[in-house]
C-alpha cells in the first residue's frame, strides 16, 4: 500500500519508521505550522481477535499521554480514525532513541548516566502524581534530544487510575525489563516503573542488561534471582551507594523498592554528588552534553536476544531446525521487525528444509492457500500465522512490492512453563493447550476450596534444590491440619526433624524456591504448589506444634490443580505414632538405640535417657 498524501489535516513529508501494525509518519499540520509526528494503526493488519485490545490500547496511549504536558514527555496532540488507519498526531522530536545509543556501545560517563535516569524519573513522578503508570519504561521507549534532554514516549499500555483496561492477570510489557510483579500477571503501580528503570540505570552502568535469556528465563530470573552488583562488571567507578541504590530499584518486594520516583531520583543525585542541591530537580539540572559521547559504528543490525529467540522458535514449527540459521541471515539484512517478518515470510515457502505436512496443514502450499485467500477476502480469518502476499493489480503494476508478512502468534510471557516445556510442547503439538491450562487453572492465590483440602491432610512432598541445584525430595507428616494457609498467599508448616540432618530444611536455607504436592489418597486429588520459603525460628505458631524446632512459610507463587488420575487410591491402616501429640510422650526410634548414635545424639536427645 502506498503512503497517504494527508491522514487528518496533517500533510505527511516523510516515514519515520514502520511496525508490524502500522507506519509512523513525520508530516505538518498546516493550520498552526508545526511540524509533528504521526503514528499510526492500520486496522487491516490487526489480528481480529485482539482487535478489540489493540485499538483500545493505541486510545489509551492518547489519553494517558495527552494529560501530561512535561519537558520529559513526548507530547500529544490529537487522536484520530479514519477507514484505514487510527492515528495519533504527536510532538516531533529531533533526536535518537537510547536503544540506539546503546546498541551502539555508547560511552556514557557516571555523571551522563545519572543525567540521563534522572530526567526518566522526572518524568516517571509528574506521570505517577497524575495517576499514570507507563508499564513499559525501555531505552527503545527514551529519546535523546541534540540538546541532551531526555524524552519518555509510548504509552499504549498504560495504566491510568480510572482505566480497567490492563488488570491484574494480564502481562504486558517487554520481557527484560518488566517487573516481578508484571511478569506475574499482578497488578502494577508505579513502583513497577521504578524497576524498570533499574533495569535501565543497571544496562547505562554496565552495558548489558540484568536478567538475559530466553522470554521464560528472563521472567524467571526477574522473579527469583538477583543481579549481580554493577561494580563487579561496569568499567566504570560504580560506587558500593550505587550499587546500594540499584539494588533498591531491583528489589523482588515492591515495599523493599523505591516508594516513588521522586526518592529514587534524590538518592541518585546524592549519590554522585553529596553535595548538590537536591531542591534544584528542574530540566536544566540534569540535560547532558551528547556531543563528547563516543559511538561505535553499527555494520549491522543489532538485534535483542530475546525477540530472535522468540521469532526462532515460532518459525521451527515450520522449518524445523534451519529456523535458527534462517532467522540469523534474516536479521543481519533487516532493519526493523517488519522487515525481518517479511524476508522470513518471502523464504518460508521456498526451504528446502520446510517440513512440507507443516505447510500443507496451515495452508501454506498449493490450492489450499488459494481457497485460503478466498477465505480471507471473505472475512475469514486466517488459522495459519501466514499472511500470503496479495497479487497486484495492472493499476499497481509500477508500485513497490508488498511481500508477504508474517502474522506471528500473540506473545505470551509465560510464568510457568519454561523452555524445555515448550520444546516439548512442539514436539508433541500441545503448546495451544498447555496454554489453555495455564490460562484457565493456574493460579497465583490459594482459594477457600483448596485451603479446606490443605488443612484436611496428614501429609505433603517437598522438593527442594541445595546451592548447587542438586535436587531432594522429602515426605512431610503430622496431625491433620498440621498444614496451615495463614492467608491466600502463604502456608506454613512445623519442621520435625528427628535425625537432626536437616537436608531439605538446609537446602531451602540456601535456596528458597520449594514445590509442595498435596495428595488425598481416598477422593483421589492432589494439588500443586510452588513458592519460595523462609525458616521462622520465633514464628508465632511455633507454640501450635509440639517438639517443632520451627516453622517454615511458603511465599504461594504458583497454585496449580493436578489431575489425579493416575493416583490410585488408598485406604488409610495406621496413623505414625511418631508424629508428636500435645500431652503424649513420642517413642524414640530403635536407630537412635545404635551404638553407632548414641555418643553423638544431641544432650537433650530422649534416647540419652
Amino acid at each position: 500500500m502506498a503512503d497517504p498524501e494527508k491522514i487528518g489535516k496533517y500533510i505527511i513529508q516523510s516515514v519515520l519508521g514502520k511496525g508490524a501494525m502500522g507506519v509512523v509518519y513525520k508530516a505538518f499540520d498546516p493550520h498552526i505550522e508545526r511540524v509533528v509526528a504521526i503514528k499510526t494503526v492500520r486496522k487491516d493488519l490487526v489480528d481480529p481477535d485482539l482487535a478489540v485490545q489493540v485499538m483500545a490500547r493505541f486510545q489509551n496511549e492518547a489519553k494517558a499521554a495527552g494529560r501530561l504536558l512535561h519537558p520529559n514527555i513526548v507530547s500529544v496532540y490529537e487522536y484520530g480514525e479514519d477507514e484505514v488507519n487510527a492515528f495519533i498526531a504527536m510532538e516531533y522530536v529531533e533526536g535518537t532513541g537510547l536503544r540506539e545509543y546503546l546498541n551502539r556501545k555508547a560511552s556514557f560517563d557516571l555523571g551522563q548516566i545519572v543525567a540521563i535516569v534522572s530526567q526518566l524519573l522526572l518524568a516517571l513522578d509528574f506521570a505517577h502524581e497524575r495517576g499514570v503508570v507507563h508499564r513499559d519504561v525501555k531505552p527503545a521507549n527514551l529519546i535523546m534530544t541534540s540538546g541532551g534532554a531526555l524524552k519518555v514516549a509510548d504509552f499504549g499500555i498504560a495504566r491510568i487510575d480510572t482505566s480497567n483496561l490492563t488488570n491484574a492477570g494480564m502481562v504486558m510489557g517487554t520481557p527484560s525489563y518488566m517487573s516481578p510483579e508484571q511478569c506475574q500477571g499482578k497488578e502494577v503501580d508505579r513502583r513497577s516503573d521504578l524497576f524498570s528503570a533499574g533495569v535501565v540505570l543497571y544496562e547505562l552502568l554496565t552495558s548489558v542488561k540484568p536478567f538475559s535469556g530466553s522470554i521464560e528465563s528472563i521472567a524467571f530470573k526477574i522473579c527469583y534471582e538477583d543481579a549481580r552488583p554493577p561494580s563487579e562488571i561496569s568499567k566504570l567507578p560504580v560506587s558500593p551507594a550505587l550499587d546500594a541504590i540499584v539494588a533498591a530499584a531491583l528489589a523482588k518486594d515492591p515495599i523493599v523498592r523505591f516508594q516513588n520516583a521522586k526518592a529514587f531520583n534524590r538518592a541518585l543525585r546524592l549519590a554522585l554528588d553529596p553535595e548538590i542541591n537536591i531542591k534544584r530537580e528542574t530540566q536544566d539540572a540534569t540535560e547532558i552534553n551528547l556531543t563528547a559521547v563516543k559511538l561505535q559504528a553499527q555494520a549491522t543490525p543489532v538485534w535483542d536476544d530475546t525477540t530472535l529467540h522468540t521469532i526462532e522458535r515460532q518459525l521451527a514449527n515450520f522449518v524445523g531446525p534451519m529456523a535458527r540459521v534462517m532467522v540469523k541471515k534474516a536479521a543481519a539484512k533487516s532493519r526493523d521487525t517488519a522487515e525481518l517478518y517479511s524476508l522470513l515470510s518471502d523464504s518460508i515457502t521456498r526451504s528446502r528444509f520446510c517440513r512440507r505436512g507443516d505447510l500443507q496443514a496451515r495452508g501454506l502450499s498449493g490450492a489450499d492457500r488459494e481457497s485460503r485467500r478466498a477465505q480471507s477476502r471473505a472475512g475469514g480469518r486466517e488459522s495459519t500465522g501466514f499472511r500470503p502476499a496479495r497479487r497486484r493489480s495492472p493499476r499497481s503494476a509500477g508500485a513497490r512490492r508488498v511481500p508477504a508478512r508474517v502474522r506471528l502468534r500473540r506473545i505470551r510471557v509465560s510464568k510457568f512453563y519454561h523452555d524445555g516445556s515448550r520444546e516439548l510442547q512442539d514436539r508433541f503439538d500441545t503448546r495451544r493447550l498447555a496454554d489453555r491450562i495455564e490460562q484457565r487453572l493456574i493460579g497465583t492465590r490459594i482459594g477457600d476450596e483448596d485451603k479446606a483440602f490443605i488443612e484436611s491432610l496428614d501429609m505433603f512432598f517437598l522438593a527442594t534444590s541445595d546451592a548447587d541445584n542438586q535436587p531432594s525430595c522429602s515426605y512431610k507428616g503430622g496431625e491433620p491440619g498440621f498444614v496451615r494457609v495463614v492467608d491466600p498467599g502463604t502456608i506454613a508448616f512445623p519442621t520435625y526433624d528427628g535425625n537432626g540432618m536437616f537436608l531439605s530444611m538446609g537446602n531451602l536455607a540456601q535456596n528458597r524456591r520449594v514445590g509442595m504436592l498435596f495428595i488425598d489418597f481416598l477422593r483421589p486429588k492432589r494439588l500443586r504448589i510452588s513458592g519460595e520459603a523462609t525458616i521462622h525460628l520465633d514464628d508465632p505458631l511455633l507454640p501450635a506444634y509440639p517438639e517443632a524446632q520451627f516453622v517454615v512459610r511458603v511465599a504461594v507463587t504458583q497454585v496449580f490443580p493436578n489431575c489425579p488420575r493416575y493416583v490410585h487410591k488408598y485406604a488409610l491402616v495406621e496413623r505414625s505414632s511418631f508424629v508428636p501429640l500435645a500431652g503424649c510422650a513420642t517413642p524414640v526410634p530403635n536407630w537412635k538405640r545404635s551404638d553407632w548414635a548414641k555418643d553423638v545424639l544431641p544432650e537433650n536427645d530422649p534416647a540419652r535417657k
